[in-house]
């Protein structure tokens, strides 16, 4: 209605997620979001070739006091938005009862460090493509949300 192309608003569009402690649900979602974009774009003859831009990232308010136990979880929610797909991943830092900054910031750093450079986790493109669960379930999000979308009332 405003003139704007949709290819040109498509490859302005960026995703915020929050991940939380649902790990799976949350590896199926950022997977359904690249799928349903290029879904919208089919359906609307839109010719995209650009990337879709999802960025994750993890609330402070999740961690508890204990500095070993928010270690463990920032790493799995970290691995959990590589696998489910994120471009960008936003950690916080582990423990919110230290004052020094500087060393939580160096451990948040040295998290994506390891995963980058020992598990190779940047350089494969879909971790969890030939997983049945994780196939299985994007599809059934994605069908029930596609479904939703076609049959949604005209405001």
């Amino acid at each position: 209605e405003q003139g704007v192309e949709l290819s040109v608003l498509f490859e302005k569009m960026q995703y915020l997620v929050h991940i939380g402690d649902d790990y799976y649900k949350n590896i199926v979602l950022l997977r359904s979001i690249r799928l349903l974009v290029t879904q919208l774009c089919d359906a609307y003859n839109v010719n995209f070739s650009g990337s879709i831009c999802i960025e994750t990232w993890l609330k402070k308010g999740d961690q508890s006091d204990d500095a070993n136990y928010n270690l463990i979880k920032n790493t799995s929610q970290i691995i959990c938005a590589v696998i489910g797909g994120s471009d960008y991943v936003y950690s916080t830092c582990y423990n919110r009862a230290s004052k020094n900054v500087n060393a939580n910031n160096r451990i948040n750093r040295n998290i994506s460090h390891v995963l980058k450079l020992e598990s190779y986790m940047d350089r494969v493109i879909d971790p969890a493509a030939g997983s049945y669960f994780f196939e299985s379930m994007t599809d059934h999000l994605c069908a029930r949300a596609w479904h939703q979308f076609q049959n949604r009332e005209e405001l």
